[in-house]
């Protein structure tokens, strides 16, 4: 390959700002290396010496004009605009950028030297090193101080705020003072946004609305990672599209793929205190999978009492319910085995053996959804005591509705439960909120849990492209 090196010698009095220039230097398609030198930094007093000494001569120059130089007027202001970011505590720098080009032949290599100069041009100026000083600018790139490269330092004084802009595209530099998270750039990329939520000791909820391909999955995904880096505050996410790998792979933590062929989901596994609460979450569940309600008409309210009977026998089989693991929770087949022979009077035993037959028939044996919720609960669902993240991902289930449902109806289950056993701060972040508007119970479960999660320092995120999901 050839190699083509260029130096700034002047940087333009143009705005710069997070996105430009370095940034869109940067998303060039071809092979280049830059480098920002900072070759001195002024003390607080010799850079205010030198910038007066510099108004002071422009000053003089003007004085002599008979016309208007307006150059010189814009140095003045720049200068005097230089000394109000001093006194604010900036610092001043003399920088150089160096870039380096490569191509795989000499015409390729001028046509893409003739860009970057080009589309530079704006912000600074730049030349391109020949001879003996192409060599010399390449050791801008090793372990070389900058005073033992013998190459012409034309560098510019900038302000540390201005210094900052030019290593936006490897990150945003926070000031030591400055509290929260990145959230951003202003409108107009103008300054980057921090934020923190979790200034109140309740936490602050969250919706974001945005269109699709505008970045609402990517922000929402740089938001959980900087939260647990920087503020350690784990996260459960539920997304539908599969893109929660990439947080799982980043943060080495075990990614859940909801799968209707490798998925098992107990109903009886313990989701509430209550044992009331936990049989109604139960039947809720075998409502579900029924595809009807358990109330409303004689038989209906009939076979709702004697399933939860037959839940009671055996939740009050164990010498405390509440203590029940997903692994000796009660199966849906002995559901249906003590279902059937309920009843003190004919007509209920045959209505118990109805019932428990439809159940049986759909969810255990060869049943359509046997090998979905018929055995003990194989993916841990539960976060208490964990101060570790959680990734739902939902995309696998997309085809099958009531199971879709069954899944997001135990998840959301388990992380209601987990979060009302702590005050330890956890963001649940929920991806594409109408996906869970085809089945109202789960809307109205979230919208329930927002109301007591707050109390618990757990935060709740929801993102969706329509106002209107929320509204």
């Amino acid at each position: 390959p050839f190699y083509a090196l260029l130096s700034s010698y002047q940087f333009q009095p143009t705005i710069w700002d997070f996105g430009r220039p370095l940034a869109q230097l940067l998303r060039t398609n071809f092979p280049l290396a830059l480098c920002v030198d900072i070759a001195k930094t002024w003390t607080h007093n010799e850079a205010i010496n030198e910038i007066e000494n510099v108004v002071q001569a422009y000053s003089v120059h003007l004085a002599t004009l008979r016309g208007e130089d307006s150059r010189s007027l814009k140095k003045v202001n720049d200068c005097r605009q230089t000394l109000s970011e001093l006194n604010l505590g900036d610092a001043l720098h003399d920088v150089q950028i160096v870039i380096a080009v490569a191509a795989p032949d000499l015409t390729t290599l001028k046509q893409r030297v003739n860009h970057i100069v080009d589309a530079m041009k704006p912000w600074f100026l730049l030349r391109a090193e020949i001879g003996e000083a192409q060599a010399q600018a390449a050791r801008f790139f090793a372990a070389q101080p900058t005073s033992e490269i013998a190459v012409p330092h034309t560098t510019w004084p900038i302000t540390s705020r201005e210094l900052a802009l030019l290593f936006a595209p490897l990150g945003y530099r926070k000031l030591s003072g400055l509290d929260g998270t990145l959230r951003g750039e202003a409108a107009g990329a103008n300054y980057p946004v921090f934020h923190n939520s979790w200034r109140d000791r309740r936490a602050t909820h969250e919706v974001w609305v945005g269109v699709s391909g505008y970045g609402k999955t990517f922000a929402l995904n740089c938001l959980l990672l900087r939260q647990w880096a920087e503020e350690n505050v784990p996260f459960t996410l539920l997304e539908p599209m599969g893109h929660g790998a990439h947080l799982a792979q980043a943060l080495d933590i075990p990614w859940y793929v909801m799968s209707a062929q490798h998925t098992c989901l107990n109903p009886q596994d313990v989701m509430f205190p209550t044992l009331v609460e936990q049989k109604a979450h139960t039947i809720r569940l075998y409502e579900t999978l029924l595809g009807r309600q358990l109330s409303g008409t004689q038989k209906a309210n009939q076979e709702r009492a004697l399933l939860g009977e037959a839940l009671e026998l055996l939740y009050s089989g164990f010498d405390d319910w509440r203590t029940i693991t997903p692994e000796i929770a009660p199966l849906t087949e002995t559901v249906c085995d003590v279902l059937s022979g309920l009843g003190d009077k004919e007509h209920l035993q045959r209505i118990a053996r109805d019932l428990a037959d439809e159940i049986a028939g759909l969810c255990t044996g060869r049943g359509p959804w046997a090998a979905f919720v018929n055995g003990s609960t194989n993916m841990d669902l539960s976060a208490r005591g964990k101060a570790q993240p959680q990734v739902f991902s939902f995309h696998e289930m997309e085809q099958d509705p009531v199971m879709l449902a069954i899944a997001y109806t135990q998840v959301l289950s388990a992380i209601r439960r987990d979060s009302l056993s702590d005050e330890s701060p956890r963001i649940i972040a929920v991806d594409e909120v109408y996906r869970l508007m085809r089945h109202p119970s789960l809307l109205d479960f979230l919208i329930e849990a927002a109301k007591t999660f707050r109390t618990r320092r757990k935060k709740l995120i929801v993102v969706d492209q329509q106002m209107t999901v929320f509204l």
